[in-house]
Formats: C-alpha cells, structure tokens, sequence
C-alpha cells in the first residue's frame, strides 16, 4: 500500500513533468532560431563529410 501522497507524486511525474519539460523543450528551440546558424551548420557537415 502506498500512501496518498505517493500516488500524488507519480501521477504528477508521468502526467505533467514530461509535458512541462517538453514546453521548455519547445521554448528553447524557438528562441535558438537555427536559422542564423544554418549556413555554418551545412559547411562544417560537408567539410566532416569530405575529411
């Protein structure tokens, strides 16, 4: 038997915590903008892909 608060605790961690780490997810990814970065991305994965 596990107490209330146990059970509590796992529902929140398998319902919620993986959404929330998943919005900061989100949120991270928006404001890096890979889009300045693209051009510099590509050449260093040709030049690795050539070496």
């Amino acid at each position: 038997m596990q107490p209330a608060s146990a059970i509590s605790a796992i529902k929140f961690e398998i319902g919620y915590l993986g959404a929330i780490i998943a919005a900061i997810c989100l949120v991270l990814v928006i404001m890096m903008n890979i889009d300045k970065y693209i051009k510099q991305i590509q050449a260093d994965l040709e030049a690795k892909h050539n070496a």
